[in-house]
């Protein structure tokens, strides 16, 4: 009896025993949570490859609970998606540079153009394909006009009434956005030719299959109309009509005229 209850004691004591080291690993682990949270408070933050939106509005996008506050948590949470689908983004890569600061490399889709439809704005990039949309139009994006398109759907290629037009627009938009030529629209008149509107002057392409020639002129011709022409640079609604339907490689001499 005296040998039972010994046993008894013993397995109570193991037990006890037992319990206690859990609470102390428990106590260890809470413990060291809170100290490692209290550590790595964020208290700074780096963005580079932004151009869409401003470092604030990254901020303000990814910053959307009190967990962000924390450098690991917010490192968590990315790895986890919680960033992913953030309009005209492609993707954010988040780096822990040191225990209170993240570096942000921003990575935005390319976008060449956009057209509008049913009261908002579709955006495509250098292949056609539909990749954003949006209530808004976007500064810099040029807005194709005097088309009609048989589908739009995001994350697929644009499809148009006359199927050679597509590839024009590509050139187009490729060769505004390589030449870095501020183009608010693209329009297509009834016999196809286009028409180019940069602010307050309007530039006649005609119809062709490559614009090259033409547009590789525009950013210094451009330029120099605004440089010249104080009127046109302080807006005073005055514009400027350029004919370069017959333009030909070589041509020095090209005429802007007024109109109304």
């Amino acid at each position: 009896m005296l040998e039972k209850d010994f046993r008894y004691k013993s397995n109570n004591k193991s037990i006890l025993h037992g319990v206690m080291k859990f609470l102390i690993v428990c106590l260890v682990l809470v413990l060291g949570g809170f100290t490692a949270l209290y550590l790595t408070k964020l208290e700074n933050i780096t963005i580079e490859g932004n151009s869409h939106y401003t470092n604030e509005e990254i901020i303000d996008l990814l910053m959307t609970s009190e967990t962000d506050k924390n450098s690991l948590l917010f490192y968590l949470n990315h790895l986890r998606g919680k960033n992913d689908n953030i309009p005209f983004i492609e993707k954010i890569d988040v780096k822990l540079t040191n225990r209170n600061e993240i570096h942000l490399q921003v990575y935005e889709k390319i976008i060449t153009g956009s057209i509008e439809y049913m009261e908002s704005y579709m955006y495509f990039d250098r292949e056609g394909i539909i990749v954003e949309t949006s209530c808004d139009p976007v500064d810099n994006i040029p807005l194709v006009t005097g088309l009609k398109f048989k589908n739009l759907i995001l994350h697929q290629p644009i499809e148009v009434d006359k199927p050679n037009v597509f590839n024009v627009i590509l050139n187009l938009t490729h060769l505004i956005h390589s030449n870095e030529i501020n183009v608010n629209r693209i329009h297509f008149t009834n016999e196809l030719e286009v028409i180019l509107f940069s602010d307050d002057v309007r530039v006649l392409l005609g119809r062709r299959d490559s614009y090259d020639e033409q547009v590789s002129q525009l950013p210094n011709l451009l330029s120099s109309l605004y440089n010249e022409n104080t009127q046109l640079a302080m807006g005073d609604n005055k514009k400027l009509l350029i004919d370069m339907k017959e333009f030909k490689e070589g041509q020095e001499r090209i005429i802007a005229t007024p109109i109304e």
